[in-house]
This record gives structure tokens, C-alpha cells and sequence, in this order.
């Protein structure tokens, strides 16, 4: 949950080229997030408020704003696997490269399937703050061949969405800080690990999300879900 804090009990004002002029700040302190990453980071925004005297004070207003950043890199392997970032309709678009705390973040992992009846699968995914896949730290977001661990974290909207094709799986995950990095620290890699088999679901061929409302594993499109526990 969130609290916010605030010192506006009779602010300070003055005049100023005909303008009343208040000042004041804004805090916001985020409810303690233990693990590993962090969505929310704490902020202080100043506001100021402008009124000229001889307007009604509802049409005058100000809409400070905040940003908190998160880059992402799409990668391409020689091999035929992609994962890259897209928009909300799934159509992959360059200039998307920047995300805020908290905003879902549209992944789209492709294959180039030369042999019928075969089926493209996320096997695992996990981020790091450095483009080497063994550093630390790591946040894991798909594992146990194909279970969305991250969906089961509380008002996270982390899951595999459609349209899913043989060749083509989408994904989305919330977009997150590491607690143990500097808010200044804000660009992430992500590492998957895929495998093209046959379109017959198995134990090591699955992609499944956690439901929160029936607090049990989900299905996606058929795919397996067995060993998606926990």
C-alpha cells in the first residue's frame, strides 16, 4: 500500500508580479518492500502554485509529474530466437525503449520454425542490470519450464497474454528497480531461454500464470501445466 505525506497545514504564500504565490512539498513514502526488486521508489516533488487574484482560483492549476526509468534492449540471436519489446497491439516499434515503475512491458519471443508441427517455448527468463548473464542481482521472472513465478507476487499483472502462434509467444512483466541499485541505475537485460519442440505440451514444455482469484496455476492456450507449483 501507499502512504503519502505532505505539509500542507496553512502553507506559506506571497505576492509576486500580481500573482499569490504558494509553495510547498510533496512526499510520498511507499509501504516497505522487501525481496529483491522494488516498484515503487520514494520521491519528493516541489510544488508551486500560481494564482492571478483576478481569476477565479478552479481555472488556474498545476500537474506536477514524476518519472522513474527503466531501459530495455531487444536482443536477436543468429540461432532464428528473438525477444524484443513491442507495443499494446504487439507490433514492435523502436522508439518504445523507456518504461515507468510499475507499467506493464509487452514482450514478444519469436522463432523461425522450417519444420511443421513444431512449437516454440519459454523455458526460463531472468533480469539483470548487466548484459552479463551471470550477474547479480538477478530477478527471475520464468522458471520450472515455462511457470510465470512473477505472477504470483500481489497486484502484479506479470502472464502470458495471446495472440499465441507456433512460432510467436507474448508475455507481459511489470516493469521494476532492483532494492540493492541506485533509482539512478535504470538499465536492464533481460536473458531467456527458449527451445522449439512439438506442438504437444510435456512437463518441460509449458507456459502457465498464476491466479490470484483461484489461487492456482493457469493454463495458457492449452500448453501444459503440470510441475507448476508452489
Amino acid at each position: 500500500m501507499f502512504q503519502y505525506k505532505s505539509n500542507f497545514s496553512t502553507p506559506p504564500f506571497k505576492m509576486e508580479d500580481g500573482q499569490l504565490v504558494y509553495k510547498n512539498i510533496l512526499r510520498f513514502v511507499p509501504s516497505a518492500q522487501n525481496g529483491t526488486i522494488r516498484r515503487f521508489v520514494p520521491f519528493t516533488v516541489p510544488i508551486q502554485c500560481n494564482y492571478y487574484r483576478y481569476h477565479h482560483v478552479y481555472r488556474q492549476g498545476i500537474r506536477p509529474f514524476w518519472r522513474n526509468r527503466a531501459l530495455l534492449k531487444n536482443l536477436k540471436t543468429p540461432y532464428g530466437f528473438s525477444l524484443r519489446t513491442v507495443n499494446g497491439d504487439w507490433v514492435p516499434d523502436h522508439m518504445m525503449n523507456t518504461f515507468y515503475l510499475g507499467q506493464p512491458i509487452h514482450f514478444q519471443a519469436t522463432a523461425n520454425l522450417s519444420v511443421p508441427g513444431m512449437k516454440l517455448f519459454i523455458r526460463s527468463c531472468y533480469a539483470t542490470a548487466s548484459p552479463a548473464s551471470n550477474s547479480t542481482p538477478r530477478y527471475t521472472v520464468i522458471e520450472n519450464y515455462g511457470c510465470m513465478v512473477n505472477s504470483k507476487y500481489e497486484t502484479c499483472s506479470s502472464r502470458f497474454v495471446p495472440p499465441r502462434t507456433n512460432d510467436t509467444i507474448n508475455f507481459i512483466v511489470d516493469a521494476f528497480q532492483f532494492n540493492a541499485l541506485s533509482p539512478l541505475v535504470n538499465k536492464y537485460y533481460m536473458h531467456c531461454t527458449m527451445v522449439v519442440t512439438s506442438s504437444m505440451g510435456t512437463q518441460s514444455t509449458k507456459s502457465c500464470h498464476y491466479d490470484e482469484n483461484m489461487k492456482r496455476w493457469v493454463p495458457f492456450k492449452n500448453d501444459h501445466i503440470i510441475a507448476c507449483l508452489g
